[in-house]
């Protein structure tokens, strides 16, 4: 009672607080468990600073789609780094050098150094390289396969793919497949137009005089009028003689005896058996 009135003493007519006992209790863990300790220093200041880096990152690679998308809309036009900054509205100075070295090394974008009287400026790298007529019949025939092109590339950073390729089209220069949905162009390859030749109308008449039977049951007919087998025929395999019979199966000759140290084991005595 006495150390539990010391504990209770007042002060300037206030009672202190009752400090914990630390005695074990029935609940309390083993003391050789014993928790990491946490650190009681605020940690306001580190994830401030983590949010701040996470933010510029985030933004740096906003703007590089941004830019990459306003330079896409420039078919190749030249655009300086002061036009090309200002566009995105950047005024962090530590993004502004993150940009402007990215912009450098993109795949995506031609820099060049010596551009817009030396200031340098940027421009949108297409795909394949080509945005013009010529430059897609010089691509064409450089190639080694006949893989085709997707117009979807040719698309990429040139507005007017489309129209070029319906013009080469109609002049021979070009083959076109289609998509089935809406008929616009997928695939091209290289065409040569002095390999076109033009049919006479004598054959084309000749041709077309032909008829053909109707029905495949009347071509069917009329091949067999003919001595010719259709195709929609079954076939009957022919089998020669003896040919069919299943062989019958012989009996497996003994191989090489190995366990001749236990032939007097193997012996048959039956013989000897008692009747």
């Amino acid at each position: 009672m006495s150390s539990l009135s010391a504990q209770i003493t007042t002060t300037n007519g206030r009672p202190s607080p009752i400090s914990p006992s630390r005695t074990a209790t029935p609940n309390s863990q083993d003391p050789t468990k014993r928790k990491k300790p946490t650190s009681s220093a605020p940690p306001a200041a580190t994830v401030w600073a983590q949010s701040a880096e996470n933010g510029d990152a985030h933004e740096v690679a906003t703007n590089v789609t941004y830019a990459i998308d306003h330079l896409r809309e420039k078919e190749g036009q030249a655009v300086s780094a002061e036009d090309l900054i200002g566009f995105l509205n950047v005024f962090n100075p530590d993004v502004t050098r993150q940009l402007r070295t990215i912009f450098k090394r993109h795949s995506k974008i031609e820099y060049d150094a010596q551009g817009l009287d030396g200031k340098g400026s940027y421009r949108y790298r297409p795909p394949l390289g080509v945005t013009s007529a010529d430059q897609l019949l010089a691509f064409l025939q450089s190639q080694t396969t006949a893989q085709g092109i997707r117009v979807s590339q040719l698309k990429d950073g040139w507005s007017g793919a489309l129209d070029t390729i319906e013009t080469l089209e109609k002049e021979g220069k070009l083959l076109v497949t289609r998509n089935k949905k809406d008929n616009s162009p997928k695939m091209v390859w290289p065409n040569d137009p002095t390999l076109i030749h033009e049919v006479d109308n004598d054959f084309k008449n000749l041709w077309h005089d032909v008829q053909a039977p109707g029905s495949a049951e009347a071509l069917r007919n009329e091949l067999l009028a003919f001595g010719l087998t259709p195709t929609s025929q079954v076939k009957k395999v022919m089998t020669g003689p003896g040919e069919g019979k299943k062989k019958k199966k012989m009996p497996r000759s003994g191989g090489k005896t190995t366990n001749t140290h236990m032939a007097h084991v193997l012996k048959d005595y039956s013989h000897l058996r008692r009747g």
